[in-house]
């Protein structure tokens, strides 16, 4: 279990300096979590845990962190499943950690909205450096402030990440969120594939999904 020093809330300032980091581990693997947690503070960049995929999609949820770095495998709501939910309301980037390092479970965590997918056995510092280079990415300015965007028919509402077509809700991964969140962006200008992969994947352009 999980104490209440492992969920409180820490903020503390990047290695550049210029700006706080927060993560939140959803591990129920509780010792490689909180070893994960001392290296990322070590590092400079605030962390905290969750053991499970309920109070991991409430903390999610709650807006307060700068990315997740989640097991698929997790009890109450299933690591995929939880990156699901928390896609169709927030937009999270998010690193997932496999039990395997099989292409299939790859694809998989992909499909479902992760930023990058990585086996359980990663090196730490390797885990970092992926971290920093998702958090890297550039993200479209349309999804920098709150309020409602129209575009012809269709309406996104960046406070939730939510796009509606003719009033309807949409269902759209947080890839493909992104992704019209930047064509948006750049409407009227043709984007290259290397673009589009910089934009909405991450900056190794780890785009099978």
């Amino acid at each position: 279990m999980l104490s209440s020093c492992d969920r409180e809330a820490v903020s503390v300032p990047s290695a550049s300096g210029d700006r706080y980091i927060r993560v939140l581990i959803i591990d129920d693997q509780v010792d490689y979590a909180r070893s994960v947690q001392a290296q990322l503070r070590a590092e400079g960049i605030g962390a905290d845990l969750a053991s499970d995929g309920i109070e991991g999609r409430d903390l999610a949820l709650s807006g307060a962190f700068d990315l997740m770095l989640m097991s698929t495998a997790l009890p109450g709501l299933d690591g995929l499943t939880m990156l699901r939910e928390v896609g169709e309301t927030a937009c999270k980037p998010t690193i997932a950690l496999s039990p395997d390092d099989s292409t299939e479970a790859r694809v998989r965590a992909l499909q479902a909205g992760a930023d990058d997918c990585v086996a359980r056995t990663i090196d730490l510092s390797e885990l970092i450096a992926r971290l920093r280079a998702v958090l890297r990415r550039p993200v479209p300015s349309a999804a920098r402030h709150s309020g409602r965007i129209t575009v012809g028919d269709l309406e996104i509402d960046t406070s939730a990440c939510r796009v509606y077509r003719k009033g309807e809700s949409l269902t759209l991964s947080a890839h493909e969120y992104r992704l019209l969140l930047t064509l948006f962006e750049h409407r009227g200008r043709v984007l290259s594939r290397a673009e589009l992969i910089e934009a909405v994947w991450d900056t190794e352009g780890n785009a099978e999904s």
